[in-house]
């Protein structure tokens, strides 16, 4: 199952919207409060049953979302009339197919949690998973799940292939941001998972946040595909749902931002990924049609916008013209810095040569030191002096 197109009225920021999706990795990006989350909150909402968390547009007496799947019969059109947060307006259609949305919101931590045997598996009834659509994916279940899987993949039967192989590319995740971090062991006392680091054996929760961050969704993923296909065994490589993200650079290093990226197209190939992000390096990363840019029309309404992309789509820009002209703002230099910028360039046009001097060692002190506009003032104070 795959999402086609969304069409939005009247819902949270937006006024009116249509989206269309393509069948992989869909990045949205855009300012704050675009209504980047509302995007996906809006699919969630058509997978899930029970409390919603999408409302209405303060100017509107109802909003009202359409989307189209891949599989025509399973459209969805849903009116959305409260707006207070006092309100819990309900969703009671629910979808049997809720197995195949797997959404991940910000709150990504995962906190130690000491386990007192090996869980067995847990069975997602229809209406665990219609409700986890909009809660997310959870994480105080991976720990376990994980250890299930590799204690008793060293016994020779009752652990399929599909185990087997989900479990292979589980133990490579620990390793798929940095090299020198492998999983080691599963501690038989504990139960504690144990990861090698270049400083020595750790708890695998004392890994930073943004490492985790990327365990969480990988792993996370992984464990719900047992769960969910229970009865149909999957692998990674075959889950052809919905994999929604909010701010997937959350935590993550700006060199990782991109390599989760990347693991989630080479892992789950055939996953359609929704995604939303702040980063340019992660939009520098991606193929044209795969980044979806929002911004704000002259009345204020949210659209797509034109970033008339060549074939490379943004992999020549700068991080400074994708911040300005995708991500809308309107400076990537402090606000002191274009002060004394300001005042530099009205003592030059003014030929107040002591202003000129004072502005400029105050620039000569804040630019970089290799910094191409250093080298220009220095051209313009020696003709000054000339």
């Amino acid at each position: 199952m795959k999402v086609e197109s969304l069409n939005i009225k009247g819902i949270g920021g937006i006024k009116e919207l249509s989206l269309n999706f393509n069948e992989g990795v869909n990045v949205i990006c855009g300012a704050n409060g675009i209504g980047k989350t509302t995007i996906l909150d809006v699919i969630a909402d058509a997978f899930s049953i029970g409390t919603r968390n999408i409302r209405r547009n303060v100017s509107v007496p109802e909003g009202e979302y359409i989307i189209n799947f891949d599989t025509t019969s399973l459209a969805t059109r849903e009116i959305v009339k409260a707006f207070s947060p006092t309100e819990y307006p309900q969703r009671l259609g629910g979808m049997r197919e809720a197995k195949y949305l797997l959404n991940f919101s910000t709150l990504r931590d995962i906190k130690y949690r000491k386990l007192e045997g090996i869980p067995g598996d847990v069975t997602r009834a229809s209406h665990d998973m219609a409700n986890m659509a909009v809660s997310g994916v959870r994480a105080d279940d991976i720990k376990g799940w994980f250890t299930n899987r590799y204690v008793f993949s060293l016994q020779s039967q009752g652990f399929s292939k599909v185990m087997r192989e989900n479990l292979d590319i589980a133990i490579q995740v620990f390793s798929i941001m940095d090299s020198t971090i492998n999983f080691e062991y599963v501690d038989s006392h504990s139960l504690d998972i144990m990861i090698s680091t270049p400083k020595g054996t750790i708890y695998f929760e004392y890994l930073s946040s943004g490492y985790k961050t990327c365990i969480y969704i990988i792993l996370g993923i992984l464990k719900e595909l047992e769960y969910r296909f229970y009865d149909s065994p999957i692998t990674y490589n075959d889950f052809e749902g919905i994999i929604l993200i909010d701010e997937i650079d959350l935590h993550l290093h700006p060199t990782w931002q991109a390599q989760l990226v990347k693991a989630l197209k080479t892992i789950f190939i055939k996953a359609q990924i929704i995604a939303t992000t702040h980063s340019p390096s992660i939009l520098q990363s991606l193929n044209k049609d795969e980044i979806i840019a929002m911004g704000l029309n002259e009345n204020g309404n949210t659209i797509v916008k034109d970033l008339e992309l060549g074939e490379y789509g943004l992999q020549g820009w700068t991080l400074e013209e994708i911040l300005q002209d995708v991500m809308g703002m309107t400076s990537t230099t402090s606000e002191v810095f274009q002060n004394t910028m300001a005042a530099f360039d009205k003592a030059m046009m003014e030929e107040n040569i002591p202003e000129i001097k004072k502005n400029y060692e105050l620039l000569d002190k804040m630019l970089h030191p290799n910094s191409t506009q250093r080298k220009l003032l220095k051209i313009q104070m020696a003709g000054l002096e000339e």
